[in-house]
């Protein structure tokens, strides 16, 4: 299961500096009009892949029907609140979703601001919490909450822009925050085998932490024909040892003509894998089974405005 938050970067600030409560009133209302339509827009997508990917008996996805043999969904509302959202969908569909629902909901809160005169811009972060099925509920959401503060957090440091965080439970969630979590099963001999948060603004994605970066990493270490899944394992399972023992078997790599993908906008990283203590690989491997191919494979543009026009 894929609990997802999202919240509006820097709103109490852009209330503020509303000089009258009819300012006021019309940013409220743009803000929640446009999370109302980008979460149609977000459903009617869905519905999209439901009819083109997810009824494929290769697809690995498995369409509930109700009492009236309707197909359920794969997308449910928790919270839809102004810029505070929450959803839950399959956990193979939290980190896609989660980017097309901002993607939609800052084009439209675009043309309602328009709409009500208004000069505001808006970004948005997400935290994407991937939990068993049988786990408390209220735990997968806490975490998710944490994660989508961690984004909050790169957003101030980058103005105007959407940024994602996400964690993976492979156990329990037996870890109180975030920081402990990242510690236990992120960290190995002080260097970070996470490399978020994600940034998910066109403008910004030639930057290394381009979330482009990530889904192109994905694409490549899931092409089978390419990396052998025994072989994306053991990267794996190095890369969990840190750069020291990462090194060796990525020369062992390239005397086969495998070479680790290139993450554009920064450092190379396909020497060692590393790079002052991180790494952007773990992230890659982690996501194969957590990032449909059929979503990496389809043109970018065309994928994000499924729906849009619905």
């Amino acid at each position: 299961l894929a609990i997802v938050h999202i919240d509006g970067n820097n709103m109490a600030s852009k209330f503020e500096n509303c000089k009258t409560l009819v300012a006021r009133r019309k940013l409220s209302i743009s803000v929640d009009k446009a999370a109302k339509e980008a979460f149609v827009k977000l459903l009617k997508a869905v519905k999209v892949y439901q009819q083109d990917y997810f009824t494929k008996k290769d697809s690995g996805f498995k369409i509930q029907r109700d009492d009236k043999a309707k197909q359920i969904l794969a997308i449910r509302p928790i919270i839809l609140g102004g810029d505070d959202i929450t959803f839950v969908t399959d956990g193979r569909l939290g980190i896609h979703l989660a980017e097309k629902f901002i993607y939609f909901f800052t084009a439209c809160f675009r043309k309602t601001a328009a709409d009500n005169d208004l000069k505001e811009t808006l970004t948005a972060s997400a935290g994407v919490s991937i939990t068993r099925t049988k786990y408390p509920f209220f735990s997968g959401y806490k975490i998710a909450e944490e994660l989508c503060k961690e984004a909050k957090e790169e957003a101030r440091r980058h103005k105007d822009t959407s940024w994602l965080s996400f964690n993976i439970a492979y156990g329990g969630l037996s870890a109180t925050s975030m920081e402990s979590i990242r510690e236990k099963h992120h960290r190995v001999n002080g260097e970070s085998l996470y490399f978020g948060p994600y940034c998910l603004d066109e403008e910004q994605q030639n930057a290394e932490k381009s979330i482009r970066n990530l889904k192109e990493g994905i694409k490549e270490f899931g092409d089978k024909e390419k990396w052998a899944r025994s072989k994306v394992k053991e990267l794996r399972t190095v890369l969990s040892l840190g750069e020291i023992g990462s090194e060796k078997f990525i020369d062992e790599m390239k005397t086969k003509d495998l070479e680790l993908p290139m993450v554009t906008g920064g450092t190379d990283y396909r020497t060692t894998g590393w790079e002052n203590a991180r790494t952007p690989y773990f992230d890659m491997v982690e996501l194969i089974e957590f990032y449909p191919q059929y979503f990496l494979k389809k043109d970018d543009k065309k994928n994000f405005k499924e729906g849009e026009e619905a």
